[in-house]
């Protein structure tokens, strides 16, 4: 069991197909986050959740805070993701296991993301597994795929949130067991990154040689990076 455990939500509209889900998986969520704690005060745990506007409030052992970042539609999971790195950082002791689990469904907005990518690696630079629970059966959504890989998680997809608490409890809070599960084998990864300038996947595209920002190949006769303004031609 890790020590340190932050659970993230995505409440946004389309994740569920109704109430009655959502409130389900956010009782799986809050009751791991207490399963985690419980009978060992050294362990922390908290839930961050994503409402459809873009709005965060976090669950912890302090009671319930909303809203740090009022204006963050658009960037919510990865800004949720940097909230639960920053609860990860607090700890002091660098032994001590860290985990970010993200309950979610629906794919992020385009401009999300490199902000995500860009958590993913500052997680695997901070010893931070970010751990993926996919509800429905669309496609687990390609920047979570690539964080998951980045940082050595778990991936698994659920049809549904009725066992959410059951896989919960089996491979994040007692994870010796978590081999005896039918966790299906994580498929090829899709490595393609956004292009810089429209958000679009990348294939074939552009590297500026100071601060590696990529653009399609759409726009090979830019004269300045975006980012750095340097001269590309």
């Amino acid at each position: 069991m890790c020590d340190v455990s932050i659970f993230v939500l995505d409440m946004t509209e389309g994740v569920w197909s109704g109430s009655d889900q959502l409130g389900e998986a956010h009782d799986a969520v809050s009751t791991a986050r207490l399963m985690h704690t419980l009978g060992d005060s050294s362990r922390k745990s908290s839930v961050i959740g994503v409402g459809g506007s873009g709005a965060i409030f976090m669950e912890e052992e302090k009671g319930y805070r909303e809203n740090p970042w009022p204006s963050c539609e658009g960037l919510a999971i990865s800004k949720a993701v940097g909230m639960g790195l920053c609860c990860c950082n607090k700890q002091d002791d660098p032994d001590l296991s860290k985990e970010i689990n993200i309950v979610a469904g629906t794919a992020i907005s385009k401009k999300e993301h490199i902000a995500l990518m860009n958590a993913a690696y500052v997680a695997t630079s901070a010893k931070v597994k970010i751990n993926v629970f996919w509800i429905g059966s669309s496609p687990v959504d390609i920047p979570l795929q690539q964080a998951v890989a980045c940082t050595s998680g778990i991936c698994i997809p659920l049809p549904n949130a009725s066992r959410l608490l059951q896989v919960l409890l089996q491979t994040v809070l007692t994870p010796s067991v978590a081999g005896s599960l039918s966790i299906p084998p994580p498929s090829s990864v899709d490595t393609r990154i956004s292009c810089f300038k429209d958000n679009t996947l990348v294939e074939i595209g552009l590297v500026c040689p100071v601060c590696f920002s990529v653009y399609g190949s759409t726009h090979s006769n830019m004269e300045r990076c975006d980012t750095c303004s340097t001269a590309l031609t």
